[in-house]
């Protein structure tokens, strides 16, 4: 309960996640080449979060930095990858990593 009432990010992405996560276990993908696809899209664009989150608040980087990193490895534009509310929280990336390992 107390996970519902603050708000915690983790557990309603570990759901998400795990939702996800069921549904290639089904062999939903299968016949669904571009619906698979963009399941490992999330999964390439979570990973470079976590990248860009440990960079920002354990080295240093600065916006620009992170955001040249995220655009790099996800081939996503810089300007796309820059937006604050992606950038801004410590742990915004981990959290959803963490949340999945659950």
């Amino acid at each position: 309960m107390l996970q519902r009432a603050t708000g915690f990010t983790g557990y309603a992405e570990g759901w998400a996640l795990y939702a996800e996560y069921l549904a290639w276990e089904m062999g939903l993908y299968e016949d669904d080449p571009q619906g698979n696809l963009g399941r490992l899209d999330f999964e390439l664009s979570r990973a470079a979060r976590l990248v860009v989150d440990t960079g920002i608040h354990a080295k240093g980087w600065t916006r620009q930095e992170a955001a040249d990193y995220y655009a790099e490895a996800t081939g996503r534009s810089s300007i796309w990858a820059s937006r604050a509310e992606d950038l801004a929280p410590p742990t915004s990336g981990a959290t959803t990593t963490v949340s999945s390992a659950v």
